[in-house]
């Protein structure tokens, strides 16, 4: 970045502006071509038997040079050229065996997301197998990485390269007056202070560069190092029960470290038998070599004084996947080394972007993604392209990169001198100092809270309020309540239903579903059981590919559920529609399945399980595992005695489908016995809610109705949210559900680290009135998007890339309409 210096001050000239995008998952997968999205496990294997086909011409051509390199057939000035020749000889191999085996890392890295084959059996058996080999335990460095690009950028919920702030460096606190937030200011002496205390020494920062280079992956995995800071120590990726992973992912783990074990198995009957010189040829420089191009590649495609890192406040989805940068591997070396560098490793640094926009994307598919990603991010003025992967810009990252500020939502980089060569700027506005604009939404603050404007103590951007009492709780307080097993069962809605009914939609329970029953939901095809519909048949959408490489077509399950379908057509009789659901999760993010006029109502059987069978949410009710993840044990049951634990039997919910307004959804946040949060839970703006008076209204007739009908009637916890619909009048509310107060369900507008400020220090302290969040700008960046808190909106990536660029409607249609194809294929091929 360019300086100047004046009285006493370095000014950054013309800091860069990044532009913080605002847009949602639906306009960057839109722009990528949907046949991108097809995966053929046939191409993806030939491409590691490409690999291993180079490595084998490598080694063969590193032994066939090797006896060469003696006096007999090659003459040389000096003896300790001899041995110089030989290091240089296998130097080589070991570079080139590593470079290629990257490419290897790269497929088996392919295998964690999906991308190798349609098939999820191949795809972790291939992983499994390639990601051991080269010292990775599969599974657990899989469930790793895809919070990482569930949350790439986040400061408190990536997993890797995460910025280190000021405070964690025990740097001085910011002094405003000697330094700008956004770094385009320094005093000089704020500046000697940083860099006493940081170190700006070329050859401290070298050190770091070859030790981060060879170490820092199996690091990573052994002990955390540039991982997660609110991970307690001793966090790693072998123990099964380590804070990563949730209980009933134990079993992969475990699969995992066998793995590994099995790779020092063979390590060392092969050092035993052949000598650990052979080893440390063949395979240790190699292996050095892909953790070395490894670090290189990725820690450079995160980190950059051009890219940003985001609070939660700030963060979305579309955000984080475009906080990364595309860069050419070797590319610094010339253009014939950059084109073996991206051929090598599958192009994994150079489509990046692609592949944290869509990771399911394999990486053959991910040029045409690429390029066709960057022309619809050239419209809003996006540019991703990094410099070259090497270690010159490896060098200058790390100098450039030391820590980022305590403060504001968006944050960059500021070197050992405490400046910053970026700022963030939102689109159609100037750049903003802190990402928070104070006045206008303290005046806002004011209006619609009036005598409880004392609250107000922090206001974020497009006018959300973030009200918190002038004394929060302290940072040690649990931010989520221990839940038992009979806790959690609480909230399936066999559970609560007879209690809160007549407050509540009618409804219809099936329960118990039957084993057959769960089986169909948990396949993974998308089909309708015989007897459901008018046209008899059990089909799946397939694709076309697949049955070309394979050669045949497997044979389908057949299910039909005549009691089931029964009970379904009376429901429907009864109600005249039908909304279904399971225990505890509704099908809301398949809503694109049936007509957009009347979205999720139900008429048939056929039209359930299509729901259900499209929907990811639901899944989680089919498993144990995913239902009483995170609980504790019920008190004073060590055992889990099932005498003591009621049993968990799946239920499928029909509800009377009403068309509701989904501006008076709303959702409410009780935290030990108090009322303390309200949320809209649509991601629409609504223009009545822009009224002060009317959130006022709202937040009190809540209260009271939820003190007057709710609050002792709800004995089993403490802790719970509950959804509601209020009535026209906004004086009554219908109660939609009860979920656990608990990391499983959606905070919304909320933070739960919000929430939990807004405890009371002690019962005395006088009932307040609950904060009120909604959407009341257009503005408003969930309004904007459809935020990864917020994706009920969505559809699946897996249906995307049968969409073929259409827009929702018509593919939407195009969905039923291969449903009903493939039953009437079905039919005919019966007969």
């Amino acid at each position: 970045m360019k300086t100047v210096h004046r009285d006493g001050v370095t000014i950054v000239e013309n800091q860069n502006q990044c532009v913080i995008p605002d847009l949602t998952v639906k306009d960057l997968l839109s722009a990528i071509p949907a046949h991108c999205f097809k995966r053929s496990g046939f191409r993806s294997s030939l491409y590691v038997v490409w690999d291993f086909a180079l490595l084998a011409a490598i080694y063969k051509t590193t032994t066939y040079v090797e006896p060469l390199l003696t006096p007999e057939h090659i003459s040389l000035p000096y003896p300790w050229l001899y041995s110089f020749a030989y290091f240089a000889l296998w130097s080589l191999y070991g570079f080139a065996a590593g470079l290629v085996c990257t490419g290897l890392w790269v497929v088996a890295h392919e295998c964690g997301h999906q991308a190798f084959s349609e098939s999820k059996l191949v795809n972790n058996a291939v992983g499994w197998v390639l990601h051991s080999a080269l010292g990775v335990p599969y599974h657990s460095w899989r469930i790793s990485h895809a919070k990482h690009h569930a949350s790439t950028g986040h400061m408190t919920q990536d997993q890797v390269f995460i910025p280190r702030t000021r405070t964690q460096l025990g740097l001085p606190p910011l002094n405003p007056d000697q330094e700008e937030l956004q770094g385009a200011s320094v005093t000089d002496e704020v500046m000697r202070e940083l860099r006493e205390a940081l170190g700006d020494s070329p050859l401290l920062a070298m050190w770091h560069s070859v030790t981060y280079l060879l170490f820092g992956f199996p690091m990573y995995l052994i002990r955390n190092a540039s991982g997660q800071k609110r991970y307690p120590a001793g966090t790693n990726h072998f123990n099964p029960y380590a804070v990563i992973y949730a209980p009933h992912q134990v079993g992969q783990i475990i699969i995992s470290d066998i793995g590994i074990f099995a790779l020092f198995a063979v390590l060392g009957y092969w050092g035993y038998h052949r000598g650990f010189g052979e080893v440390f040829r063949l395979y240790l420089v190699p292996y050095l070599w892909v953790n070395h191009w490894l670090v290189l590649i990725t820690f450079l495609q995160h980190t950059d004084p051009l890219l940003p890192h985001y609070r939660a406040s700030e963060f979305t989805f579309p955000r984080g996947a475009l906080a990364t940068f595309d860069r050419n591997v070797m590319g610094d070396l010339g253009p014939i080394m950059g084109w073996i560098g991206a051929g090598a490793t599958h192009g994994i640094a150079e489509t990046h972007v692609a592949h944290h926009v869509a990771s399911k994307i394999p990486h053959y598919h991910a040029w045409e993604a690429t390029y066709a990603l960057r022309k619809r991010l050239d419209q809003s003025g996006i540019k991703l392209q990094g410099g070259a992967v090497g270690w010159m810009e490896i060098y200058r990252v790390m100098k450039e990169c030391r820590f980022v500020e305590d403060e504001g939502d968006v944050l960059f980089f500021k070197n050992a001198k405490g400046l910053a060569a970026t700022r963030p700027v939102y689109p159609d506005t100037t750049a903003s100092d802190s990402g928070i604009e104070v006045d206008k939404t303290l005046e806002d603050c004011d209006e619609s809270f009036g005598e409880h404007s004392e609250y107000c103590s922090t206001v974020a951007r497009f006018g959300v309020c973030r009200l918190t009492p002038a004394t929060t709780m302290p940072d040690d307080q649990p931010l989520f309540p221990a839940q038992s097993l009979s806790d959690i069962l609480a909230f399936q809605f066999s559970s609560w239903y007879p209690t809160f009914s007549h407050i509540s939609p009618k409804s219809t329970v099936i329960r118990p579903l039957s084993p057959a029953f769960c089986e169909y939901l948990d396949a993974e095809s998308v089909f309708v059981p015989s007897g459901s519909e008018d046209v008899p048949a059990e089909s799946t959408i397939e694709d076309e590919d697949d049955k070309s490489e394979s050669g045949e077509d497997e044979p389908s399950q057949q299910y039909s559920f005549p009691e089931l379908d029964a009970q379904i057509r009376q429901a429907v009789k009864e109600y005249g529609a039908v909304f279904p659901k399971l225990n505890f999760s509704s099908p809301k993010d398949a809503a694109w399945i049936l007509p957009s006029s009347s979205p999720l109502k139900c008429t048939s059987p056929a039209d359930v399980y299509l729901l259900l069978k499209s929907s990811d949410f639901v899944s989680h009710d089919l498993s144990t595992d995913n239902v009483f993840a995170d609980c504790i044990e019920p008190p004073g049951d060590s055992d889990h005695d099932s005498d003591n634990v009621p049993k968990y039997e799946l239920e499928l919910v029909l509800r009377k489908w009403y068309p509701m307004d989904r501006g008076r959804e709303m959702r409410c946040f009780v935290r030990d016995g108090v009322l303390i949060g309200i949320s809209q839970r649509d991601t629409n703006h609504y223009d009545f809610l822009n009224e002060p008076q009317t959130r006022r209204n709202i937040a009190s007739s809540v209260q009271s109705y939820w003190e007057s009908n709710v609050r002792a009637k709800w004995t089993a916890t403490a802790s719970y949210t509950f959804d509601i619909l209020l009535t026209r009048d906004l004086s009554r509310f219908h109660i939609l559900d009860f979920n656990p107060y608990a990391p499983r369900t959606d905070s919304l507008l909320f933070t739960y680290e919000e929430l939990r400020d807004r405890l009371p220090q002690s019962k005395d302290t006088p009932n307040q009135v609950p904060v009120i969040r909604v959407i009341d700008s257009p503005s408003h960046p969930a309004a904007a998007r459809n935020a990864p808190a917020h994706q009920h909106n969505m559809i699946p990536f897996e249906a995307l890339s049968l969409s073929s660029g259409r827009d929702v409607e018509e593919f939407q249609a195009m969905w039923q309409e291969e449903v009903k194809k493939g039953m009437q294929g079905s039919g005919s091929d019966d007969e």
